[in-house]
Order: structure tokens, then sequence, then C-alpha cells
């Protein structure tokens, strides 16, 4: 008796094609700040290199960078820790950064503050800060973007070089808010083209899921990202509720509901089958 041949193409969610096709669509569903860009980012790895944003993307991870050590050391628990000469580095870093923030993000104003960054980096030896970036999760109400850890571990290399320039690893860990419905491009795997679209995450965005789980034709696969350190987070929207909470409760069940509906009142269901 022969073997029953494998199906072509299986996705993660145990859901398998009865057909194959070259091009798949893959669509990206999740809170904001779950990942979802970052793992776009990643499965396309080597279209990241040449990016034509790579002066813009220097530019964000830079001020990510500063921006996260100001939420560090002005967060109340954390600044009553600071003292001496670091508590003026302090006001001078979030003096700095608001001036950058206020002028739209002009590029003079980030030359300022790269200019100070020497004093900056010193912060990040002073035990208060170092206690936070090790312990995050001590301090829930802190909203630092991801990767944090690893950005500041490079702080030197992208704050005081003099033509910063993010490296494939830097590019593949950056955390962009995504708006509206992003179509981030395409991948090869073996004989498939697998074209990937991101989306908004926040709460304000997720009204425009419907328009991805609608689309004519239908994704090949959703995907519902969820971040593990969303455990210890709470929203910004509401620093009353847990992120993980407001996830499980508010899109998970809610939103697979309404793909596995859709999925079953659409013609397009018929390709699939569960294993």
């Amino acid at each position: 008796m022969k073997n029953k041949p494998s199906p072509p193409f299986t996705f993660f969610t145990g859901i398998v094609p009865s057909c194959s096709f070259i091009n798949k669509s893959f669509v990206f569903l999740g809170t904001g700040e779950c990942g979802k860009s970052s793992f776009a980012r990643q499965l396309i790895s080597n279209q990241v290199v040449v990016d034509k944003n790579l002066k813009i993307h220097s530019e964000h991870i830079q001020y990510s960078v500063l921006q996260n050590l100001v939420n560090i050391t002005t967060n109340a628990q954390v600044r009553r820790n600071i003292t001496g000469d670091d508590e003026n580095i302090v006001k001078q870093l979030a003096h700095l950064v608001e001036n950058y923030v206020d002028s739209h993000f002009e590029r003079r104003h980030l030359e300022v503050l790269l200019k100070n960054c020497k004093n900056f980096i010193k912060l990040l030896k002073n035990p208060a800060v170092c206690d936070v970036i090790d312990n995050p999760e001590l301090y829930p109400l802190l909203h630092l973007a991801g990767n944090h850890q690893y950005f500041f571990k490079n702080s030197e290399r992208i704050l005081l070089s003099n033509n910063y320039e993010p490296t494939i690893e830097d590019l593949a860990r950056l955390q962009k808010k995504t708006v509206g419905i992003v179509n981030c491009g395409s991948t090869e795997f073996k004989n498939f083209k697998l074209t990937i679209t991101d989306t908004g995450g926040q709460r304000n965005e997720r009204k425009k899921w419907k328009h991805v789980i609608s689309a004519n034709p239908l994704p090949d696969a959703i995907f519902f990202m969820v971040s593990l350190s969303e455990c210890f987070q709470y929203c910004y929207e509401d620093q009353n509720e847990n992120r993980n909470h407001s996830q499980t409760k508010s899109c998970l069940f809610l939103s697979l509901s309404r793909i596995c509906e859709k999925l079953r009142t659409s013609q397009s269901s018929e390709g699939f089958s569960h294993e």
C-alpha cells in the first residue's frame, strides 16, 4: 500500500490547504508592539539590506534609545534614586528629547542630542537605571520600546558613531508603530512566493482588520501574534488593564471567532481542511 503524500504546505496554525499554489499570502494580526512587524522584517531579511529608508530607520533607532532612557529616568520610582550629576543629566536629556519631538523630529534637534550622548550614556551605569533595564517586569507601567536591552547594550555604537548605519540585526529588532494595513513585500520559500501583510495593533487600528480578513481573495493564512512580555505590561489606552488580559479578552477570542465564521461562510473555506 502506497503512503499518502504529505500536504505541499503546512501553516503554524495547523491549517493545511488542500491544493498547492505558487503565490501564498499571510496576514499578521495582534495587539500593538506584539512583534508583528519585527517578525515580518525577519521573514524578508534578504530585502532589509537594500531598504530605501535606511536613514530614517537609523534616526528612529537613535531616538528610540534616547526616549527609552527618558522614560526610565523620569519615572518617579527611579528618579528618587538618581542624585548628583546624574540628576542634571536627566533634566538635560528630557529637555532635548522634548525639543526634538516638538520640532516634529527635525534633524538639527537630533544632532544636538547626539552631541551630548557621551553624558547621556553615563546614565546606563547608574544602579537605578540598570535595575530597570535588567528587570523590566518590576516596572509594569513603564512603556519601553521593544528590544530595549539589545539597543542599550549597543548604545555606544548607535549613538556615538559619526555615520551610524543600522546592521541587519538592528533592523530586524527595530520596533515601529504600524498604522493601517501595510504590504511588507514578499519573500521566496522553495517554490512558493509569500506575500506578507502587516496590520496596526492599537485599539483604534483594529477596526481596519476586517478589510484584510474579508479581502477577495481571502489570505491563505492568518497569524494572531501574542508577545510573551505582555503578561506584566499594561495598556497604553488603560493603565489599569493588563495588556495580556486585554488582548486575550478583546482580540484573541473575538477576532479568531470572526475569522473562523468568515472562513465557514466563504467559498474559499472549501480549500481548507483541519488536521
